[in-house]
């Protein structure tokens, strides 16, 4: 009876011992799971936190080269706007000639208008001089 009652107290000194490694494994793992856990939320909140500042950075960006186009089509649209008053300016100023000119033919006579036409070319001639 008593290796029958030995053999028993090692099986459940065995098992004993069994449990308290099982213990010792299943709060080693439930550790672990804790760490993953943690080391999860680490990554998941870096994450979202570079992705917030790219976000923003390319909304930046954005609006950097929005205002460099925006910038640009101010001044091509200036550019315009100064060829376009400078071509009616010089339209303007033709269109005054012309009138002066139907103006002054219609007013002066023949003689009058030799006159002018030779005293202009002595002025010219005394210029040259």
């Amino acid at each position: 009876m008593d290796s029958r009652q030995k053999r028993i107290e090692e099986q459940i000194s065995t098992a004993d011992k069994r449990q308290d490694e099982a213990a010792h494994l299943k709060a080693e793992f439930e550790k672990k799971v804790k760490e993953l856990e943690q080391g999860t939320v680490e990554i998941l909140q870096r994450s979202r936190k570079e992705a917030t500042q790219a976000r923003d950075e390319a909304i930046q960006s954005a609006r950097k080269e929005a205002e460099l186009i925006l910038a640009d089509a101010r001044k091509a649209i200036e550019s315009e706007r100064q060829a376009v008053t400078q071509a009616l300016q010089k339209e303007v100023g033709l269109l005054a000639v012309e009138i002066a000119e139907k103006i002054i033919r219609s007013s002066v006579d023949a003689k009058v208008q030799e006159k002018i036409v030779k005293e202009n070319i002595q002025e010219l001639g005394a210029r040259k001089n």
